[in-house]
């Protein structure tokens, strides 16, 4: 009767250690695959911000050389190479709506409300110049002003989320050695 209780302990350790370790590595390879695609959003957001600097940084010295006169080093692209410029804009824009859309999933409130404020502002500065309340120049240079802060902004956000994401999945992993440690030496 005693080596059927010792065996029943035996048995209902191990089973609770078990599931205790799958409880565990679940919860961390849930919480990787979560780390990886804010990760892989992260990464699309400052390509497509990245993108978006480079235009209005073009568009911005243009304006500023036609402003002030003066070489600001631009090297002036074609009328076929500005096109082409301008569509890359247009896709990047939709690219940052689309990142927008799906960024209360899977980064921060403030990255949303920054990317929001960003398209809103985007919008308006298309109406005033429409509108002539302001010159070309004027919305060129808030444009691009905008751009390097959110820019600046977002990454500053993904390494901070990026990182104290990290710190988590290493705690998790290692209180999962300590269990398996434990286990060890309990056999």
């Amino acid at each position: 009767m005693e080596i059927l209780g010792n065996a029943f302990i035996g048995l209902l350790t191990g089973a609770l250690g078990a599931i205790i370790a799958a409880i565990i590595s679940m919860n961390r390879f849930y919480n990787e695959k979560w780390w990886d695609k804010k990760a892989d959003l992260f990464i699309q957001l400052v390509d497509c911000l990245y993108e978006l600097k480079k235009v209005h940084n073009y568009w911005y010295l243009k304006e500023l050389e036609g402003h002030s006169g003066q070489d600001e080093g631009l090297i002036r692209l074609g009328e076929k190479e500005e096109r082409e410029l301008q569509k890359t804009y247009v896709i990047e824009l939709n690219k940052l709506e689309r990142i927008r859309d799906i960024s209360p999933l899977l980064l921060t409130d403030s990255c949303h409300v920054q990317i929001s404020a960003f398209l809103s502002s985007q919008a308006s500065l298309s109406s005033d110049i429409d509108d002539g309340a302001i010159s070309t120049f004027e919305a060129h240079e808030t444009s691009y002003t905008e751009m390097c802060r959110l820019f600046d902004s977002i990454i500053r956000e993904a390494r901070a989320e990026l990182k104290s994401d990290r710190k988590h999945l290493k705690s998790l992993s290692s209180i999962k050695d300590k269990l398996v440690k434990h286990f060890k030496s309990k056999n």
